[in-house]
């Protein structure tokens, strides 16, 4: 077992919070009536929030999956908020109901990272509701709402064909490593494609079913997540766990894989739906 190390912080001062954010995350998933934008942009976050801390102060908490579940529900709809016509009726699901929003058009909040993290939420709760509807939006509304770099798309494209066409998978993945050298970026923050190069390899060895492969890409991801965090915002949102390469972990457990890396930036309970 290959272990990585999370990079070093003190969390001390969170540790009061914990359990604020899961009160804080249950009361907005209980609340009735029409819900903001905004409103929904903070429950989403909070589900990311309690994932975090749960990571430092209650690895094998009972509402880690609510939390991984509310970070896909509201990343769904806010993307849905604004990449459908302004005044259209947009229908998600949240918590263990379906709500209905009137879309405010495109307003630059959220995009394909958003539907990114949306995916990833979906990989570690296994939430299918959550893949049919971010399957629906075409990368053209996504890029009206607001714009990211080239290998996003490609990364979304490999994504989507995983359950399809193996050939596909390879072909987008090893597009998007190329897609994320610096004569192609202008709109990533420095240090973000690096992270993100470390984290495509993992999806092609689940395609080839080779484990070797997979592992060895898993402790690359681990460590651009810790080489980037640590020299950057050691305390960030998202930072105190690695959200991509655990969301292709339960993938991965789910497709027969084992995990042979062992890291805090991880949560086992997750990846093995414990």
């Amino acid at each position: 077992m290959k272990r990585v190390e999370r990079h070093p912080f003190d969390p001390e001062a969170t540790r009061p919070l914990f359990q604020r954010s899961l009160d804080r995350l249950m009361l907005l998933l209980s609340r009735e009536g029409p819900i903001e934008i905004s409103q929904l942009h903070r429950i989403g976050q909070r589900g990311l929030e309690v994932m975090q801390e749960a990571s430092v102060f209650a690895r094998e908490h009972p509402l880690l999956r609510t939390a991984a579940r509310t970070l896909a529900q509201a990343q769904l709809g806010a993307v849905l908020h604004s990449v459908r016509p302004r005044g259209s009726p947009v229908e998600f699901p949240l918590a263990d109901r379906r709500l209905t929003m009137e879309s405010a058009g495109p307003n630059g909040q959220s995009d394909m990272v958003a539907w990114m993290q949306g995916w990833y939420g979906a990989l570690i709760a296994r939430e299918a509701d959550v893949f049919q509807g971010l399957r629906a939006i075409p990368d053209p509304a996504l890029d009206a709402s607001a714009h990211v770099d080239t290998y996003h798309y490609a990364w979304k494209k490999a994504l989507l064909a995983l359950d399809s066409d193996a050939a596909m998978v390879i072909a987008e993945v090893e597009q998007a490593i190329r897609l994320t050298d610096s004569g192609f970026i202008s709109e990533a923050k420095p240090g973000v494609p690096r992270v993100a190069a470390a984290l495509f390899p993992m999806l092609s060895a689940i395609t080839r079913d080779d484990g070797v492969a997979f592992n060895d890409a898993l402790v690359d991801a681990l460590e651009a997540h810790r080489d980037f965090w640590g020299n950057e915002i050691p305390h960030g949102p998202g930072s105190w766990i690695a959200l991509g390469p655990l969301a292709l972990c339960c993938l991965a457990h789910d497709r027969g894989m084992a995990i042979e890396v062992d890291s805090d930036y991880l949560l086992p309970a997750l990846i093995q739906r414990a």
